[in-house]
C-alpha cells in the first residue's frame, strides 16, 4: 500500500548517532527519498540554510548539546531561516514528554510528536498526520514563546 503523504527531502536532528541511525532507517522504510542527518540544531540550521531545495519536513530531538529543538523550531516557525516555509512539517521527538513540554510543543505548532523509543510505524503515522496538518502561521506569537 503506497502511503498517503510524500516527502522527498526529510531534516533529521539527533545528537545520538545511533538514534540518527536507526531513525533514518525508518525514514527510508517510509519512502523518504532524501535524508539529511544532523548532530545537533546548528547544524539543522546550516543544512536548512545551504540548501539548494527547501526541505519537506524536519523531525528534531528536543534536547540538542547545543540549542534546544524547540528554539529550532521556533527559528523555522518565525521565518528566522531560509528556504524553509514557516508552515513545513516539523515533528519534535523526546525520551520525555511532560506537560510542559507538550505545551509548548503546542504553543509552536509542532506538527507532531514522537515518544522515543519508537517503532516505524509510529514514524509513518506522525508523518501522515504531519502533512494533513494544517495551522494559521502567527509569528508575533511564537516569538513570545521563551524557549529553552
Amino acid at each position: 500500500m503506497a502511503p498517503d503523504f510524500t516527502f522527498e527531502r526529510v531534516l533529521l536532528v539527533d545528537g545520538s548517532d545511533a538514534d540518527r541511525a536507526l531513525q533514518s532507517t525508518f525514514l527510508q522504510q517510509a519512502g523518504v527519498k532524501q535524508i539529511v542527518e544532523a548532530g545537533g540544531a546548528t547544524q539543522g540550521l546550516n543544512a536548512i540554510v545551504n540548501a539548494t531545495h527547501p526541505f519537506d519536513a524536519v523531525i528534531a530531538e528536543t534536547t540538542l548539546s547545543d540549542i534546544s529543538g524547540f528554539r529550532l523550531l521556533q527559528v523555522v516557525r518565525t521565518n528566522e531561516v531560509r528556504p524553509i516555509s514557516a508552515d513545513c512539517c516539523f515533528i519534535l521527538m523526546s525520551g520525555d514528554w511532560a506537560p510542559e513540554a507538550l505545551s509548548l510543543a503546542r504553543g509552536l505548532d509542532a506538527s507532531g510528536v514522537l515518544l522515543k523509543p519508537f517503532a516505524p510505524t509510529e514514524l509513518k503515522q506522525q508523518l501522515s498526520t504531519a502533512r494533513r496538518r494544517t495551522f494559521k502561521i502567527d509569528i508575533k506569537r511564537y516569538q513570545a514563546i521563551a524557549t529553552p
